[in-house]
C-alpha cells in the first residue's frame, strides 16, 4: 500500500487524514456491479466504506459509504470515460487521485519509452511529478516508421502529474507502466458528495491544439521518461 501511487491499474484511490490509503481496484474473488447501458455503455461500480465487502481498503480509513462508478462509452475514434464519485461529505481525505496508467514499453523492445507530455496553452511539455494544470495530454511512441500519438483530451481543465517512478512487471513480463495521476480533491478537504470526471482517448486531438504530433517537444522537470527526436 505504501506504493499505491504505482499500482499499474485504472483506478481511482486515496489516502485519508492519517495517510492510509483506499482503492476501487478489484481484489480476488470481488465482483464490482456492471450495468450494460447500452450497445456502446457499460458502467461499473465500487462502493467502498466501514464493513463494505467491495474496493481493497488497509482497515476503516473510510467511515461513511463512497460510491464510484466508472462508465465507459464508445466513441468516435476512441473510448470516453467519466468517474463519477458520491460521498456522503464526512471522511476527510489528504489525497483523491484518478490514475491512468501508460504502456511505455516491454524492456526487450528495442525503441524509446512512450513519451508523455501535455499542453501548456502554446506548447507541448513533458509531464513530471509536479502537478499542472492542462486539458490535454499526448501519447507518443515509434514503432520505427515515425511517432503515433494519441491523446487524453479532458472536458474540463484538470491538474495532473506522473507517480513518483515508473513501475517495472518482475513476474512472467517485463512491462514498463507509468501512472498519470489526476487530482480529485482539489481545495475539499473530504471526500466530495457529488464530483465527476470525464475524458476521451482518442486517436484525434480535441481541437485545443493545432500543432502536429511531430512537432518537438519542450522538457520540463525529470520526467524519467526518453524524448523522441
Amino acid at each position: 500500500w505504501s506504493e499505491i501511487d504505482q499500482w499499474a491499474t485504472h483506478h481511482v484511490w486515496g489516502r485519508d487524514e492519517t495517510g492510509k490509503a483506499f482503492s476501487t481496484a478489484a481484489t480476488d474473488h470481488i465482483q464490482h456491479p456492471v450495468n450494460y447501458l447500452n450497445a456502446n455503455t457499460v458502467s461499473v461500480q465500487t462502493t467502498l466504506g466501514v464493513d463494505i465487502n467491495r474496493g481493497q481498503q488497509t482497515g476503516h480509513e473510510l467511515q461513511g459509504s463512497v460510491k464510484v462508478t466508472n462508465q465507459f462509452q464508445a466513441v468516435e475514434n476512441g473510448l470516453k470515460i467519466t468517474h463519477t464519485i458520491n460521498g456522503q461529505g464526512e471522511d476527510q481525505v489528504y489525497e483523491l487521485w484518478a490514475t491512468l496508467p501508460v504502456f511505455l514499453r516491454d524492456t526487450d523492445q528495442d525503441m524509446a519509452d512512450t513519451t508523455i507530455e501535455y499542453w501548456n496553452g502554446s506548447h507541448w511539455k513533458m509531464l513530471s511529478t509536479q502537478l499542472v494544470n492542462t486539458e490535454q495530454l499526448r501519447l507518443t511512441r515509434d514503432f520505427g516508421h515515425g511517432p503515433k500519438s494519441v491523446y487524453v483530451n479532458f472536458f474540463q481543465t484538470q491538474k495532473i502529474k506522473l507517480s513518483s517512478q515508473v513501475w517495472v512487471q518482475s513476474y512472467q513480463a517485463n512491462t514498463r507502466i507509468r501512472n498519470v495521476h489526476i487530482d480529485l480533491r482539489g481545495n475539499a478537504q473530504t471526500i466530495p458528495q457529488a464530483k465527476s470526471l470525464t475524458y476521451t482517448l482518442s486517436t484525434k486531438s480535441s481541437g485545443y491544439v493545432s500543432i502536429q504530433p511531430q512537432d518537438p517537444v519542450q522538457p520540463e522537470g525529470n520526467s524519467g521518461i526518453k524524448n523522441f527526436q
